[in-house]
């Protein structure tokens, strides 16, 4: 009786291996649009930028650092900021 090692990776994942990777450098790092489109001169003039909205979270997170970094001594660099709910929820 043999055996025989079996590739880690078959031609199918392979292939879908490299399609990802194709996939993630046609996108924009910058806005996540199709570079196709995004780096399009004409692109500019073709789209509507409805309002901004408000990301509350990232709202109370930047008041936190602003508080932080009146501190004597306060260096940002490094640190990691998350918010958590408090204990009366989000429920309304």
């Amino acid at each position: 009786m043999s055996s025989r090692p079996e590739p880690e990776w078959d031609d199918v994942e392979v292939g879908w291996m490299l399609a990802l990777q194709h996939w993630r450098e046609s996108i924009c790092p910058s806005c996540g649009w199709p570079k196709a489109i995004c780096q399009d001169p004409t692109t500019e003039f073709r789209l509507n930028v409805p309002p901004p909205t408000r990301c509350h979270v990232t709202t109370a997170v930047d008041r936190a650092q602003e508080s932080y970094s009146s501190l004597p001594g306060a260096r940002l660099g490094g640190l990691l900021w998350r918010a958590e709910v408090r204990g009366d929820g989000l429920d309304s």
